[in-house]
């Protein structure tokens, strides 16, 4: 049951404005904006229509842009709270990804050395140090893996967006 201050809508009129939004953005920094088919700049208060299933994102200056989402589902007031991510930290975490990957290359690369060292020539001492520089390739590999993606994840620019509270 809504509100006794909220004015009733009638079925056919609220499926009719279902994909319009009136948008408010909370910047938790300034620069925040809307980007898609409607641009918008923190402080923004505006009907932004989504109903031709436009898709849309938040940017703001030095932070990588957010995910992509439709607001075709949603209808009335909606707060957009957003926190910019770091662009430095995101590289750098895509970085520490690659190198972990790398390492976990080498360490497969190492075993598999030693493996046909120990078996078809029958040497395990030579086989040693590659399974030991494998086990340590694949440590620190996984490590700097783990790392990466913390910190990819991490400096992603993120958004909730929740009903606004209605007018009184």
């Amino acid at each position: 049951m809504p509100a006794p201050d909220v004015p009733l809508r009638s079925e056919g009129d609220e499926a009719a404005r279902t994909g319009v939004v009136k948008l408010h953005i909370e910047p938790q920094e300034p620069g925040i904006a809307l980007g898609g088919a409607v641009i918008c700049a923190a402080p923004c208060d505006r009907e932004v229509d989504g109903r031709a299933r436009a898709r849309f994102f938040f940017r703001a200056p030095d932070a990588p842009p957010s995910e992509r989402f439709e607001i075709t589902g949603m209808s009335g007031g909606m707060t957009a709270r957003v926190s910019p991510g770091s662009a430095p930290l995101r590289s750098a975490g895509f970085v520490l990804l690659g190198l972990g990957l790398y390492g976990l290359l080498s360490a497969l690369e190492s075993v598999v050395v030693g493996g046909v060292l120990s078996g078809a020539l029958n040497a395990p001492r030579d086989a040693e140090p590659w399974f030991v520089s494998g086990a340590v390739a694949a440590g620190a590999g996984a490590g700097l893996t783990g790392l990466g993606a913390w910190l990819a994840a991490r400096g992603r620019t993120t958004f909730e967006l929740v009903p606004a509270p209605p007018p009184r």
